[in-house]
């Protein structure tokens, strides 16, 4: 899914006008009323009539999935209104935050997911939790960089003396590569092996248990983040125990 980068702008924009990120204060600062619902399967919606905006919000959700689920639908109203005014009167939601990796996803939804979970989970702890400033972490994420670069160097060399393999130089040649990618792939191992067992970083569902949200909502905010330009590549790791060993 591609987002339309100026949806986090326009968001960027309206939270700085309104002075605030709190969905219930952007909410009145659009001018848009908030009524509860009690229903067991619609979460909220955004319906407007007359010119009038409205959202609902089930009552039965938790604090934290209230105010995530308010600005999905506060971003609704900031900018997709136009797609509401030419397709249909109502926003429903059903099930807000489907998986990232949902290719049936509709845009709107999917940016709509990504701004909430952005704003509703603070990016220095999110950081802190994944170890992004993590001095070991950052060595790491050097020397990994490093690695792949010689290892395509590597095959570079490989493929350009196939064909001359059995003279001695090219032999010579390709045992010291090979020698140099083993050392180099052992000392990676040890670097992976001391991130996995030091206990400085949390997993997207460690990070969600702790926020009291759907691990979704975490996937979205990672999201958002490489969206805003950090490179999480080598740190949004499922597991570092599954990915490592």
């Amino acid at each position: 899914m591609i987002l339309d980068t100026n949806v986090l702008e326009q968001m960027d924009a309206l939270v700085a006008r309104a002075g605030t990120s709190d969905p219930y204060e952007l909410a009145d600062f659009l001018r848009v009323s908030i009524h509860d619902i009690t229903s067991n399967k619609l979460i909220a919606f955004v319906v407007r009539k007359s010119g009038v905006i409205c959202i609902g919000l089930n009552q039965r959700l938790n604090f934290a999935k209230k105010m995530v689920v308010l600005m999905h639908e506060v971003t609704h109203v900031a900018c997709h209104m136009d797609y509401l005014n030419t397709f249909g009167l109502c926003y429903g939601e059903l099930s807000p935050f489907q998986n990232l990796k949902n290719k049936c996803i509709a845009r709107q939804e999917y940016e709509a997911n990504v701004v909430a979970a952005d704003f509703n989970l603070p990016t220095d702890e999110v950081l802190e939790m994944l170890g992004y400033n993590n001095a070991a972490l950052r060595e790491y994420r050097r020397f990994l960089a490093a690695f792949e670069r010689h290892r395509q160097e590597y095959e570079q060399f490989l493929s350009s003396t196939i064909f001359t393999a059995q003279s001695r130089w090219a032999r010579q040649k390709l045992f010291d590569w090979r020698k140099r990618m083993k050392e180099w792939q052992d000392e990676l191992e040890e670097m992976q092996h001391d991130l996995t067992y030091c206990g400085d970083f949390m997993t997207t569902a460690e990070i969600a248990k702790e926020f009291g949200l759907p691990r979704s909502i975490v996937d979205y905010k990672l999201e958002a983040l490489r969206l805003r330009g950090y490179d999480l590549d080598s740190v949004e790791l499922v597991s570092y125990k599954q990915v490592f060993r």
